[in-house]
């Protein structure tokens, strides 16, 4: 029998962090449509990201895509990442959510002939501004850890997206 492993703990903690809001009387899922970038070099990034919120804590799932600049030499990124959200509650009284994010999930990187595909760590946080019924303005920012032997291991991203509750 094996110690305990590092997966197995952030695993136990995921499930005792999200039990509580199991429980919770308001569940609903959301979806964003977002569009941001790569800040070096610019680079548009445009993705999606389907979501359960069991208040305060939710998960989602999130893909999004990042062409390549040939010139500067920096690839082309695709990621899907499952991400664990814990944020303010949300209140009929207030305009805006703020939350924070940690995720893992995998990505494929290409530039020419280098394609590479491994897994791929984040964390990053952002706001939900609340513009009228279910729809909402979704700002976002991340930090992506690619592992493996990516061109660029460490990415920033920022995005903006349109975000519905159902």
């Amino acid at each position: 029998m094996g110690g305990w492993t590092g997966t197995g703990r952030v695993v136990t903690v995921a499930l005792l962090a999200i039990l509580p809001g199991a429980a919770a009387d308001r569940a609903f899922a959301d979806m964003t449509v977002f569009a941001g970038g790569i800040p070096t070099p610019p680079r548009t990034t445009l993705g999606a990201a389907l979501g359960l919120s069991l208040q305060p804590v939710g998960v989602e799932f999130e893909y999004g895509s990042t062409p390549a600049d040939r010139v500067a030499g920096k690839p082309a990124l695709r990621t899907g990442l499952f991400n664990l959200l814990v944020g303010t509650p949300l209140r009929s009284d207030r305009r805006f959510q703020v939350y924070g994010s940690v995720g893992a999930g995998v990505y494929r990187e290409g530039l020419a002939e280098h394609t590479r595909s491994d897994l791929a760590a984040s964390g990053g946080g952002g706001i939900y501004l609340r513009l009228a019924g279910p729809f909402r303005l979704r700002l976002d920012y991340r930090l992506l850890a690619l592992r493996g032997s990516a061109l660029q291991r460490r990415v920033r991203r920022a995005y903006a997206g349109f975000n519905v509750a159902f």
